[in-house]
């Protein structure tokens, strides 16, 4: 039997401006999606990237809520390299040999 809940997951380890530590989950098949239609963008909107840093953030493993102070830290070049950090941890946790992902061989 496959038990989700017992399956041990990997996290982004993220520290904000702010000296608070997250730990962060594999995106959502909502969050994935958000992110792929981001990465479509040639110049991304600055507040559909900012709601998807908040969306990300919020799904800490620690259940700390984010504050809107600590969302404002973030300007567009905090942004950019965040999205792109956590795509690719999301990119290596696909590709990774001993996954069972279709997509990682």
């Amino acid at each position: 039997m496959l038990d989700l809940s017992k399956r041990s997951k990997k996290y982004f380890d993220l520290v904000l401006h702010d000296g608070t530590k997250l730990q962060i989950p594999p995106p959502s098949r909502g969050i994935y999606g958000e992110m792929l239609e981001i990465s479509k963008k040639e110049i991304p909107d600055e507040e559909e990237l900012g709601r998807l840093v908040t969306m990300v953030l919020q799904t800490n493993k620690q259940g700390i809520e984010i504050t809107q102070a600590q969302v404002d830290a973030f300007d567009l070049d905090d942004m950019a390299t965040f999205f792109v950090e956590y795509a690719q941890f999301t990119q290596e946790l696909l590709s990774d040999p001993n996954s069972k992902f279709p997509i990682a061989r």
